[in-house]
């Protein structure tokens, strides 16, 4: 891998993490929701280095997909 593509991977990685704000955002949540999954082990997995929390984009889609639904129904056998 040249530098360069190495710099692009690295760069597009950057750009697809978001913080906490933000993800709680793209998600349609309130930041204290997204917190106390934190806490409890819910919600979608996150990256911490240091005090620093953020989310990657595909890790949200991942954990949005993993919640589609097609009747209410689907709710009682989980």
């Amino acid at each position: 891998m040249s530098l360069h593509s190495h710099a692009q991977k690295m760069q597009n990685e950057n750009a697809e993490r978001l913080t906490n704000s933000e993800a709680a955002e793209y998600l349609g949540l309130k930041i204290a929701t997204l917190n106390k999954w934190r806490v409890y082990g819910d919600g979608p997995p996150f990256l911490k280095v240091g005090r620093l929390i953020q989310y990657r984009k595909s890790d949200l889609d991942a954990y949005l997909n993993e919640r589609l639904m097609r009747s209410t129904s689907e709710l009682l056998a989980r």
